[in-house]
């Protein structure tokens, strides 16, 4: 389906979680990582969106994608 997000490569067992806000902050998302590293936002409108991904240590790394 379209609108999939997937966390893949070296580090990628390293984030525990994921999550999805819109540019006013809203959650529209979240998902532990354990074992179906993947989220959609097809039922989301285009947009601007946050992916933060929490890291096993603490870290947080933040993307910023455009969802058409």
């Amino acid at each position: 389906g379209y609108g999939l997000i997937f966390i893949h490569g070296n580090d990628a067992e390293k984030f525990i979680s994921l999550e999805v806000t819109d540019l006013s902050g809203r959650l529209v998302s979240s998902v532990q990582l354990d074992g179906s590293p993947r989220i959609t936002l097809e039922h989301q409108p285009s947009g601007v969106y946050f992916v933060n991904l929490r890291m096993t240590d603490g870290a947080v790394v933040t993307r910023k994608i455009l969802y058409q």
